[in-house]
């Protein structure tokens, strides 16, 4: 559909970056196909692209639906997933990338795109558990709506539809 319709494809490539004017800096940090990767053949949510947005002093990791095998390999492997910002992989459920990953990328902020029952289910206990005793504010849309990360170059605000409950599971 996309050729008939002219559409230009490329593919992504890890190494890319595009630089989107204003200090800031879109780099593709991972790419896998799902059968040539560093653990063999993973499952299509490990093909999430692993990307880095980096703009003044800040940095927010992008990572899909990023699983176990991928996530571990990252976290023996740490090059350049240290951020500020985290989207959380995989809706922050079981499956995800393992802890040793959340300690590599070091981040002052999750987001969680996850409904409340979800993020709130055994899939995700291990997940909350370990950053709560992070002490890592984690903003999940489905008790903080949407939030919108303002990022100023030296500064970041976090804002968020309705009031954030780090307990909102309890």
């Amino acid at each position: 559909m996309l050729k008939e319709r002219q559409v230009e494809v490329k593919s992504a490539q890890a190494g890319q970056a595009f630089d989107l004017g204003h200090d800031t800096v879109l780099k593709i940090l991972y790419a896998f196909n799902g059968i040539q990767t560093p653990v063999g053949t993973t499952d299509i949510n490990d093909m999430s692209l692993i990307m880095r947005l980096e703009h003044g002093q800040h940095k927010h990791l992008f990572t899909g639906d990023l699983n176990r095998a991928i996530g571990g390999y990252l976290a023996d492997h740490p090059q350049e997933i240290a951020a500020d910002v985290l989207k959380m992989p995989h809706h922050g459920t079981e499956g995800v990338a393992p802890n040793q990953f959340f300690e590599q990328v070091g981040a002052k902020y999750a987001l969680v795109p996850s409904p409340s029952g979800l993020w709130c289910s055994d899939r995700s206990s291990r997940i909350r558990t370990w950053f709560s005793q992070h002490k890592t504010p984690v903003f999940v849309n489905g008790f903080s709506g949407h939030v919108r990360v303002e990022d100023y170059g030296d500064q970041l605000k976090i804002v968020a539809e309705k009031d954030y409950n780090p307990d909102g599971c309890t």
